[in-house]
């Protein structure tokens, strides 16, 4: 075989392997880009990114982060596309995030490893976030489609796929007031109640002049809710809320008497929102922020949102209403916005505002 030949045979292997790679890998390595399609949550599980589509080498996705127990909260709405990446490199992705908090948009960089994700924000970065964040990949209950299907009556079976709602309201009541058995004078108390095997406490730390070390710190600080049981030990303690002056309680129990919520509220010379908290079986959580209030010509003629929101369970879920026609949405911040028909819903660990119109 002469020179040229082999010459021009090498020729053709290298041509072959490089459209063997580029088959496989796509001009944008793009190998089994829709596999990466899906719901991703952190370790927290209060940030959520779904990755919904793909268009050419984009995918196109929307978020929903939690910060600070809800009292921040930043969600892309839900007919716009708040991610948008395109592939660098097989496994790299940048492109575009924004945050609806402050209507800003980032520069981002998603690094995709074993069907799990590192998010990190180049340059401009997002207000709640300083680092690296890493997303798995949660599985979604496919049996989802078939409620959609029968709701819509699009299901041929619809009468077979039908599933039982079970409704049950929720009444406001008043706990019986605590009498103090047990000396805790670190704490400043608005407000003490007993429920079942609870003591629960309102109020917040006193300051120390002593030098002794302070329960608040820079970043938690405030009125808050302090959870004792039967033998007085601590066994749950919000975050405190920095410049609320109230933190007024508002108790609803359900009418088999499985959950109690409690919804305080917020505020200084006006009210501004309330922390929302729920206790089953004598196990106190946290649950989320309602970030509304309702609308008046004068913010002081307002009653609080608190004091006007109904709350019922649905299978599994909670649902917060407001006997309002109009509230306001992020009545201290930057992004005021008036809605007329919203609900708060909490499901599946996360507590969502949805929009009815």
């Amino acid at each position: 075989m002469d020179m040229s030949l082999k010459k021009w045979n090498k020729k053709v292997c290298l041509f072959l392997f490089s459209a063997a790679i580029v088959a496989a890998f796509g001009c944008g390595g793009n190998i089994n880009a829709e596999a990466r399609l899906g719901v991703y949550k952190d370790d927290t599980n209060h940030l959520t990114i779904s990755l919904e589509q793909m268009v050419n080498d984009t995918i196109l996705g929307n978020h929903c982060f939690v910060f600070y127990d809800g009292n921040r909260i930043d969600c892309s709405d839900e007919n716009y596309f708040s991610v948008r990446i395109y592939p660098i490199k097989s496994t790299v992705y940048e492109g575009i995030f924004k945050d609806f908090y402050r209507e800003e948009e980032h520069k981002i960089r998603i690094d995709f490893k074993n069907g799990n994700f590192l998010l990190s924000f180049v340059g401009d970065t997002h207000p709640f976030i300083s680092e690296i964040i890493s997303f798995h990949k949660i599985e979604v209950d496919e049996s989802s489609n078939d409620v959609e299907a029968v709701r819509d009556g699009q299901n041929e079976d619809a009468n077979s796929q039908q599933i039982e709602v079970v409704a049950v309201d929720f009444q406001k009541f008043r706990p019986d007031t605590l009498i103090m058995d047990f000396d805790y004078a670190a704490f400043y108390i608005a407000e003490s109640y007993t429920i079942n095997d609870l003591k629960l406490l309102f109020g917040n730390y006193n300051p120390t002049d002593t030098g002794e070390l302070s329960y608040d710190t820079e970043t938690d600080f405030g009125n808050r809710l302090l959870g004792f049981n039967t033998e007085n030990q601590i066994v749950f303690k919000s975050r405190g809320h920095a410049d609320s002056w109230v933190f007024r309680p508002y108790f609803h129990i359900s009418y088999d008497e499985k959950q109690i919520v409690i919804l305080c509220q917020r505020g200084a010379e006006y009210s501004w929102g309330a922390s929302v908290f729920l206790i089953e079986e004598n196990n106190i959580h946290y649950i989320g922020s309602i970030d509304v209030e309702p609308w008046a010509e004068y913010e002081y003629q307002a009653q609080p949102i608190a004091s006007i929101t109904n709350v019922k369970r649905i299978n599994d879920a909670l649902e917060f209403t407001f006997e309002a026609d109009k509230l306001v949405y992020d009545l201290e911040g930057e992004n005021q916005k008036i809605y007329t028909d919203i609900k708060y819903v909490y499901k599946d660990g996360m507590f969502i505002m949805e929009n009815l119109k």
